[in-house]
């Protein structure tokens, strides 16, 4: 396994690769997307209204979701202790 073994899912996986390029590129656009290409003038003035109303990053998102920010937080530090503690 040393010798040669660890090469084996590279083997696997570049085939694996080529496929999904191949079918990333046959498959057709989403109707949607599509009409988003086609408006792009409508596009880039909701973008700007949208630009507009996170003007300030980060401090508006701790703003408006601090209360939602802070638990998810705490969540997300006990499981990485947790998970290092059991680890080592």
């Amino acid at each position: 396994m040393e010798a040669w073994g660890w090469r084996i899912p590279f083997l696997v996986a570049g085939p694996l690769g080529a496929i999904a390029f191949y079918f990333r590129m046959k498959i057709e656009e989403s109707p949607q997307f599509r009409a988003t290409l086609d408006a792009p003038e409508e596009t880039a003035k909701s973008a700007a209204a949208a630009d507009e109303d996170t003007s300030n990053g980060p401090v508006h998102l701790v703003r408006v979701y601090g209360r939602q920010i802070l638990p998810a937080m705490v969540l997300v530090a006990a499981a990485n202790t947790v998970g290092y503690a059991l680890a080592s």
